[in-house]
């Protein structure tokens, strides 16, 4: 069973700085569908054109959703796959589909609330609706799979709908280090595929349990960031 993708609120992504929990900012949007995570390449629905005949996509937000692939309690590139968003208002703009060229799990999770920590990076060539500088354009990025946070149990209902209402109570918290940002930011919900289906417990400790953990973004982070 797949996640669906629906609505999504904008840069309330919560962020531990120098060890302390601070909102990056408390306004909140419903967002529009992003699409299957199955399919391969990138989507572009929305864009302009400068007069060189450059494209310039709209958008000043992103997320990022995927499957990781687990086997022996490690994850594993083969089977991986990241969805790069690209936002404008409330639809997505464009998407960059890849499989990561690594996925190491070879740092100490930077908190106690988080038992699991990846080294994700992905092939540039890939990317094509990001510009220098912008969202998944820098890399590596650190992905953490950890305990659910209170923040992401209060919009769970609202994200998962009535489609994966069962998954409620069975899902880890998801977050996210941005290269070069020192922030731990609870981005979004994790969880295999049983999980999401509305059966076993959260994880609570690494190794995580084999199989496909469905990731799904809960916010939508700025460009810049």
């Amino acid at each position: 069973m797949r996640p669906r993708t629906g609505s999504h609120r904008r840069a309330a992504a919560i962020a531990w700085a120098f060890g302390m929990l601070t909102a990056c900012s408390p306004g909140v949007k419903d967002g529009g569908n992003t699409g299957s995570m199955a399919d391969g390449g990138s989507t572009n629905t929305d864009s302009g054109s400068t007069d060189g005949g450059t494209d310039v996509l709209d958008g000043t937000w992103w997320q990022v959703d995927g499957e990781v692939v687990v086997s022996a309690g490690a994850p594993q590139v083969d089977g991986s796959t990241l969805v790069f968003s690209r936002r404008s208002g409330d639809e997505s703009a464009c998407q960059d589909v890849v499989s990561p060229t690594v996925l190491a799990s070879d740092e100490a999770p930077p908190h106690a609330t988080v038992f699991t920590w990846w080294r994700v990076e992905w092939d540039p060539m890939g990317i094509t609706c990001f510009g220098a500088g912008e969202g998944a354009a820098r890399q590596p990025l650190m992905l953490g799979v950890g305990q659910m946070h209170p923040e992401l149990e209060a919009v769970l209902p609202s994200l998962l709908g009535e489609t994966d209402a069962a998954a409620l109570g069975h899902l880890n918290g998801a977050y996210l280090q941005l290269p070069g940002d020192d922030r731990l930011l609870v981005f979004g919900v994790i969880g295999p595929e049983s999980a999401w289906a509305g059966e076993g417990e959260p994880a609570m400790a690494a190794p995580l349990a084999d199989g496909t953990w469905l990731l799904r973004s809960a916010y939508s982070l700025p460009l810049s960031w």
